[in-house]
């Protein structure tokens, strides 16, 4: 029967060459199965081995099991899907759900402000409808509008803010708490990389949008700010 354990060995062999950890799972657990009959069969039960090995084919199972989980389509509303495809590219689709769902869906009123100068971002905000300004010593410096994302440096760099972004249209956001997000990406920093590369693209496309433009209206500048960034939250 020593037959069952060149083939077992072979097949151990195969799983640690490959690299999708999917199949090494399924190889492991399929090289396990002649073991069993060779351990069965001896002349006395090796019954210690084939314990143990039982033990590691339902852990390989389980990982397995879980790997498919992670590997099986996502649903997705419209919404979500094309917030995926569009600005998010760079996550899977379960992270990307993920981090979704710890979204909070807000208003946006004119005069709200998003970012104030001097102050720590509350977090991240990507416009969904409606319009804002960045404003810094009284010059427009940037604007914002759908799929653009409000307080990404700051959240990024871990810094404050540089200009008061306030709301000039008026419409709808998603927002996340910086406490949220480092909750979120303590276990995952893979994550974390993802999202910086979506934002950093989205960043640099909003840059060229807004390069040379006018200093701000004087109409603009004495817009009503009755929200702090702490506001943002419900």
């Amino acid at each position: 029967m020593d037959y069952l354990v060149h083939v077992a060995y072979v097949l151990y062999l195969l799983s640690y060459s490959v690299r999708d950890i999917m199949w090494l799972r399924i190889l492991t657990i399929v090289a396990s199965v002649p073991l069993v009959p060779y351990y069965y069969f001896q002349p006395k039960t090796l019954w210690a081995p084939m314990i143990w090995l039982g033990v590691f084919m339902v852990v390989n199972l389980l990982q397995l099991l879980l790997v498919l989980r992670e590997r099986r389509p996502a649903a997705m509303s419209a919404e979500q899907s094309q917030l995926h495809t569009g600005l998010f590219a760079e996550l899977s689709p379960r992270d990307f759900l993920r981090l979704f769902a710890l979204a909070m869906p807000l208003p946006l009123v004119p005069g709200q402000r998003l970012l104030t100068s001097g102050d720590p971002g509350p977090g991240l905000t990507l416009i969904r409808e409606g319009r804002a300004i960045s404003v810094r010593s009284g010059v427009r410096t940037a604007e914002f509008g759908p799929d653009d994302f409000v307080g990404e440096v700051e959240f990024a760099l871990n810094r404050r803010a540089e200009s008061d972004v306030v709301v000039t249209d008026a419409g709808g956001c998603l927002f996340w708490s910086s406490a949220d997000l480092e909750r979120f990406f303590r276990d995952r920093p893979h994550v974390r990389a993802s999202l910086h590369v979506n934002v950093a693209r989205a960043l640099v496309a909003r840059t060229e949008r807004n390069s040379g433009l006018l200093p701000l209206r004087p109409e603009v500048t004495s817009v009503s700010v009755p929200m702090s960034p702490g506001q943002l939250e419900p």
